[in-house]
Parts: structure tokens; C-alpha cells; sequence
């Protein structure tokens, strides 16, 4: 493999320039920057990213931390879209993007600061935390540019980009009563979540807004899970035999909450209507074809790293982005 000073060398130029060319800089001539690019894919010579931000006193390397990996994460291909839209942009910027993944116990063993001087990270875009993760409370106060994924917390260097939750469940809600249902009930993930305190806001605040009551009892939390999803939900229909419509915070929830209606006699929607949010591949292929909230991944890992590198270059951002989502209406109410 070539180094730059063989790229140089070969090219007739200083390593300087060569440097220069590699980097698009506007005091190069057009035919160097062609002659030295061509000789660096020729000789299969890579960069190093050390030295080369070194050499500028500025990194170029984003990390992107997922915290707490879920099977229900990959099955859904949320992370692998959100990180997609983000590379997609960073490469575009000549930025690097790279891939941490980190736990509770990790984030008690090393703080966020600690690794991202590490590994010469610019800033941060964090999906997965909850709260009570060191992580979490250590965004908030940080100096390091962060870009939070679903989590609506202040701090001077942080932003968040998200769907708005609240406005997404509230027409879910005015949509099934629209249709006739008075007993709506609510099938949510993690309680602790931030992005479940919203999902469950806008539920609370479109049954108030629809003067129907507040039924507790009809309010389950199955974590995220599809097995759990179908427990509370075998749970919630023995309990509460009226109820006519679910809504679950994710599509997952909505798949194991299809089985457990199934299961219990009942048909969808001739019975019971049924409601996800995501808008994973797998809600297409359910029988009954799954209505839900789809939320654009890719385009939120594409404005985060947006956001990211504005921060990164000190201009000023919005502390919160809503990528638009939409309501896919199918067979299942």
C-alpha cells in the first residue's frame, strides 16, 4: 500500500500538495487534484484518519453510539436506516462515521468524554438511551456536540431529532374514534422511555380532547417486546372485554398484540381494530396488513448528522428537528 509521500512522488508534487489535491483544497489545479486521486486509487492508498486530523486540529469523525441493542431493534431494521441517512450525509461532507455500542455497565466503566477523546470523535449522535443510563445524564451537561435520537432533554450541546410522537398518536386516536371506537385502549414500551412518555402523552391527551375517559386499567407496558406485547394484551382483553380498538407504541407490540387477539377468538378488525408505529417491513406482510405510523429513519440518521456537523462547525441549529412521519391506514381497522 502507497504512502503519501509515493503518491507525491509520483505525482511530481510536494507531499503538501498532494495532501491538498486529496482534500479538494480550491489552490490546487484541477488536472493535480485528477493526477493525484487517480495515482491514490491506482496504488490503493488510504488515508490516515490520526494524522490527518492531526494535521487540520480538527476531527472529522462522528461516532454513533446505540446503546442497549435490541433484537427487536434489528428486526425492525431501524438502526440500519438510521445509520444509512447518516453515513449517506457524513460521506458526503467528508466525515467519518463510526459505529459504538455501548451498555449500562460500559457507560459506568467509561464515561462518553473519556471515549470520544479516545477515538478522536467530534460529537456524538446517541439512539437507544433511557433514562437512569450514565449516558443519559452525562448528554445533558456535556461540551461535546450531541445529537439525541428521541429523547427531549436540554443541555448546551445538545439537540434532538425525532417524530413528533404527541401529534402522531393524537390523529391515531381521533382516526379510530372517527371510526366508532370509544374503548381505545394503549399497549406501550418501556415506561421509563422518553419516547414513550410522548407516545403516551398524545394518547392521554387526544381521549381528553375527545372528552372520553381515562381508563388506566386499558394502559399496558410490554417493554418493546412482541412476547410480553402478547401477554398484556391476552391480559388486557380478559380484563377489559369492551375494549374495540388497541393502539401499541411499535409495530413489534401490534404483532405479538395480533397473535394474542387471535388467539383469544377475536377478529381484526371485525372485533378488535389494531394500530402500530414504526412502520417496520414486517407490519406489510401481517394478515391483516397492519395500519400504522411510519416514521423515516433514514431521513432522521440524514438530519441528525446534519445537525451534527452544523454544531460541530459551531453554527447555530434548532434545539429540537420533527421529521415528518406518516399514517399508513390498512386493513387492520
Amino acid at each position: 500500500m502507497a504512502s503519501l509521500k509515493d503518491i507525491a512522488k509520483l505525482a511530481g508534487v510536494s507531499e503538501t500538495t498532494a495532501s491538498k489535491a486529496l482534500n479538494n483544497y480550491a489552490d490546487v489545479s484541477e488536472e493535480t487534484k485528477r493526477k493525484v486521486r487517480e495515482l491514490a486509487e491506482k496504488y490503493d492508498y488510504t488515508p490516515n484518519m490520526a494524522a490527518r486530523n492531526l494535521a487540520r486540529k480538527k476531527s472529522n469523525i462522528i461516532g454513533l453510539v446505540l446503546s442497549d441493542i435490541r433484537e427487536t431493534d434489528s428486526n425492525g431494521n431501524i438502526i440500519f436506516r438510521i445509520l444509512i441517512g447518516a453515513k449517506n450525509f457524513c460521506a458526503d461532507k467528508d466525515f467519518e462515521l463510526l459505529i459504538i455500542s455501548t451498555d449500562s455497565k460500559k457507560q459506568k466503566d467509561k464515561k462518553l468524554a473519556q471515549l470520544c477523546r479516545e477515538r478522536q470523535i467530534a460529537g456524538v449522535i446517541i439512539y437507544g438511551l433511557k433514562p437512569g443510563d450514565p449516558y443519559f445524564e452525562e448528554i445533558a451537561k456535556a461540551k461535546l456536540p450531541c445529537i439525541a435520537v428521541d429523547i427531549r432533554i436540554k443541555g448546551e450541546h445538545l439537540a434532538t431529532v425525532t417524530t413528533d410522537n404527541v401529534a402522531a398518536v393524537q390523529e391515531v386516536v381521533s382516526h379510530l374514534y372517527s371510526k366508532g371506537h370509544r374503548n381505545i385502549a394503549f399497549i406501550n414500551g418501556l415506561k421509563q422511555a422518553d419516547v414513550s412518555k410522548y407516545r403516551e402523552r398524545g394518547y392521554r391527551k387526544a381521549l381528553r380532547e375527545l372528552e372520553l375517559p381515562i381508563n388506566e386499567s386499558y394502559i399496558k407496558y410490554a417493554d418493546y417486546y412482541e412476547d410480553m406485547a402478547y401477554e398484556k394484551t391476552s391480559e388486557l382483553i380478559n380484563e377489559n372485554p369492551e375494549v374495540t380498538a388497541i393502539f401499541c407504541a411499535s409495530d413489534l407490540m401490534a404483532l405479538g398484540a395480533l397473535r394474542a387477539i387471535k388467539d383469544l377468538g377475536k377478529a381484526v378488525p371485525g372485533q378488535v381494530a389494531l394500530v402500530g408505529f414504526d412502520g417496520i417491513q414486517l407490519s406489510d406482510y401481517s394478515s391483516p396488513r397492519l395500519t400504522t405510523v411510519v416514521q423515516d429513519f433514514k431521513e432522521i440518521g440524514r438530519v441528525a448528522a446534519e445537525k451534527l456537523i452544523k454544531m460541530i462547525n459551531n453554527e447555530a441549529v434548532e434545539a429540537v428537528d420533527y421529521v415528518p412521519y406518516n399514517f399508513r391506514i390498512r386493513e387492520s381497522i
